[in-house]
């Protein structure tokens, strides 16, 4: 009896082995961290609050692994910079534009923004950037309920969307698990990072708080196999599953819109990344009657890109923003186009 289990032990262990052997051959490895790199001086510019991430006030030089080196300006209302500070007593058209790090503009100078370009081509109205690295449209739709109450309600909200907010709007497993790499690439211990999350039920939603790093235990020894990270990897693909049908971007979207609704506000959605499955929300949209552009450059094509050192847009594919929004208000005949500047060097027909 003790002779079998110890064949049967040997023979587990011979299967491991091989497995672990082959998957490494196949290119698979043991989880590690990537390499990277931030640095902001003279202080940190992003700081915590409960929609996860929040800008701290001051101008900083920022350095993006060793070499993408910018400039960033945020201002006391967690806002960046979109140019030159207007007088209240203009009593300009406001333009709300929220969305995430591609909007936000990680890795290029103030004056480089798509925000920033959009209020240099319309100078008859004040373009205000409320759009942070890691935020969903849930944050969006949280940040725009609460300034609608707060203040000054604007004419325009561009809501600026990509498919991979679905599963920030969930807080997925694979969206926690990223969140963990960055944690460990700041050598963090046990932070407290709370971050707010959506959960379904047929047609109505609920919001929850909760602290990320407490919401995600990867499998032990993922760091010394490979085919355990492989196990995880895929136990992170089958827990995020209800991310591909996304029902949360469509009930926000939503409810975004019977807020612009009720506020009397124009609401337009935009596309800043197309993908196979981009679809899916310009379909929803065209339903629902909401205002909808795709204004995503071909990122296919590496000068979008912040390239060598960092993957997000580059200066280019925020210019390019920033035509594809001003081109669509002519074309539309809204009737914020007016705002638009008779010099029309902006555009890029």
């Amino acid at each position: 009896m003790v002779k079998k289990i110890a064949i049967l032990f040997l023979s587990l262990l011979v299967t491991i082995f091989c497995t672990e052997v082959c998957l490494r051959l196949a290119g698979f490895e043991p989880y590690q961290l990537p390499g990277y790199s931030f640095v902001s001086e003279p202080t940190n510019c992003f700081g915590k609050d409960s929609l996860g991430v929040t800008l701290l006030p001051g101008k900083f030089r920022v350095d993006i692994n060793n070499g993408l080196i910018h400039d960033v300006t945020h201002g006391l209302d967690s806002t960046r910079l979109t140019g030159s500070t207007l007088p209240d007593t203009l009593n300009l058209p406001l333009i709300h534009v929220y969305g995430c790090s591609y909007v936000y503009g990680q890795g290029v100078s103030d004056s480089e923004t798509y925000p920033y370009l959009l209020q240099d081509a319309l100078p008859n109205a004040r373009v205000v950037n409320y759009a942070v690295p890691g935020y969903g449209t849930l944050q969006a739709f949280l940040k725009l309920k609460k300034n609608l109450s707060t203040e000054e309600a604007p004419s325009l909200v561009i809501l600026n969307y990509a498919t991979f907010h679905e599963e920030r709007n969930l807080l997925s497993r694979s969206f926690i698990d990223k969140l963990y790499t960055g944690f460990r690439l700041m050598d963090v211990e046990k932070p407290k990072m709370v971050y707010p999350k959506i959960s379904m039920d047929k047609d109505t939603f609920e919001i929850q708080y909760v602290n990320v790093v407490d919401e995600f235990t990867p499998l032990p020894m993922r760091e010394w196999f490979a085919s355990i990270n492989l196990v995880d990897t895929k136990l992170s693909a089958v827990k995020s599953e209800e991310v591909l049908n996304y029902n949360a971007s469509k009930t926000l979207l939503s409810s975004m819109a019977d807020l612009c609704i009720q506020h009397d506000v124009q609401l337009l959605v935009t596309n800043i990344d197309e993908r196979q499955d981009s679809y899916v929300i310009e379909d929803f949209c065209s339903t629902e009657s909401i205002a909808y552009v795709s204004i995503s450059p071909d990122f296919s094509n590496d000068s979008y890109r912040n390239l060598p050192f960092d993957n997000h847009p580059s200066a280019l594919a925020h210019k390019f923003y920033a035509d594809k929004v001003v081109a669509y208000l002519v074309e539309q005949k809204l009737e914020i186009h007016s705002w638009v500047t008779k010099n029309q060097n902006l555009l890029t027909r």
